[in-house]
Formats: C-alpha cells, structure tokens, sequence
C-alpha cells in the first residue's frame, strides 16, 4: 500500500492510501482503528474498497485529520474521479471544523490545494505521467 501524508498548512493533516490489495488488510484495519472504526465497520470497509472504482473517507475533527482510501480503479480517469469525490468529503470536513461555510471561495481554494497536493504525489509515484 501507498500511504502519504499531506499536511494542510498545519491546520489539518491527511494520510492518502492507495495501490492496496489484501496483504495491506491489517494495516488497513490499524489505520482505521485508530481513527475509532469499530472491527465490524473495518470488516465491511475492507471487502469494500477491495472491489474496484471505491473509495473511503474517516475524519477525525478531535485529531484534525482525515485518512482517504482510494481502491484499484478500471481507468486513470475513474482514479481521479474518487480522488475528487474523496477530497470533497475531506473538505466538508475540514470546512465543518473551523465554522467555514460551504461554497465559498475559502472552500473552492481548499479543494485545490488539496488536490495540487494529490496530484503532486501521484507524479512522483509515477501513476500520472506529464508529457
């Protein structure tokens, strides 16, 4: 498993995880543990984001973190695309806990930010080739 850490300007912080498959199941659950899933849900979280085009998002306001599972996708276009739909729900998260309201500017460049940070990562991985 691919696990990064992006740092939002020391206000939040995220652990990106993805290139997983079932030998990364534990620390997958360990991960989620920590951000206080119980066993149950980690079992159901994990038969799902072994399928393919998923993803996950746990948020944790009381750490100011969030931890984003992306799932092996049948495109680079479908990677993305949970990329973005997980980057919205981390976000509204971080929007929610600093009494940000949605839609706003703040938000738009927050989204951003975010994903600059994503797609940074992606590069240096190799998954996103500029050319």
């Amino acid at each position: 498993m691919k696990k990064r850490y992006i740092d939002v300007d020391g206000y939040w912080g995220i652990v990106f995880c993805y290139d997983f498959d079932f030998l990364d199941v534990d620390e997958m659950g360990a991960i989620m543990n920590s951000f206080g899933v119980s066993d149950k849900e980690i079992s159901r979280a994990i038969r799902i984001l072994l399928g393919i085009n998923t993803g996950m998002t746990i948020s944790r306001h009381d750490l100011t973190m969030s931890v984003v599972f992306i799932s092996e996708s049948s495109s680079l276009e479908q990677f993305m695309d949970s990329i973005s739909h997980e980057i919205d729900h981390v976000q509204a998260s971080i929007l929610e806990h600093y009494m940000i309201p949605q839609g706003g500017e703040d938000g738009a460049w927050l989204q951003g930010y975010i994903m600059r940070k994503i797609t940074d990562i992606l590069k240096k991985d190799g998954v996103i080739i500029e050319g």
